[in-house]
């Protein structure tokens, strides 16, 4: 496992909970103000494509993620719901220079992120299950059975992490931004 002098923020959490909409309000609050450079929210590498919507991402095909992982572009790689994520090894560069990287992981890559990365924050966001279920229906990709295994899957536990901090993201959202802010400016303090 590699040791650096900055440190990976690593945002976890299940569809639903609102996480995308959390890291995008948390850059606007973070890199806004002046001696806030120190903080990255760093794009991932999808096989999914830029007009699909979402997180702002780098969009590759199947063939070209596939290189990319080949060369060793890619320190974490994951894949879920039959997509590929890859977060490109110039993050790596950040925390050589004592700096915090941002990344919206996998809950089930994260112990496997840890290993490879340290030190490393896992910051989950969650959600009550009404919450969930009421944030899931009104997006209507998935329904009945499918609807179901989803929210099962949120209620899983996060596998046991050394540094994890974990956001209810019921309520509204600028509460549970401040609390992610809260810990983005505790964790500069560590980093050097």
């Amino acid at each position: 496992m590699a040791q650096y002098p900055g440190l990976l923020v690593y945002v976890v959490g299940p569809s639903g909970v609102g996480k995308d909409s959390l890291l995008t309000f948390a850059r606007r609050c973070l890199t806004r103000g002046e001696g806030q450079d120190d903080v990255h929210f760093v794009r991932r590498h999808i096989t999914r494509p830029a007009e699909a919507g979402g997180e702002d991402h780098i969009a590759l095909s199947e063939e070209e993620f596939s290189l990319c992982a080949q060369r060793g572009d890619f320190i974490l790689a994951w894949q879920s719901h039959g997509l590929r994520y890859g977060v490109h090894r110039q993050v790596l560069a950040l925390l050589e220079q004592g700096h915090v990287a941002v990344v919206n992981g996998s809950r089930e890559y994260a112990q496997e992120a840890a290993r490879r990365i340290s030190p490393m924050l896992v910051v989950e966001i969650a959600a009550q299950r009404d919450v969930l279920r009421s944030r899931l229906e009104q997006r209507g990709r998935e329904q009945g059975a499918e609807l179901e295994e989803r929210l099962t899957r949120a209620a899983q536990s996060l596998p046991r992490m050394p540094h994890h901090v974990r956001i209810d993201n019921s309520g509204d959202l600028e509460t549970a931004c401040r609390a992610f802010t809260e810990i983005i400016d505790h964790a500069r303090h560590y980093a050097t």
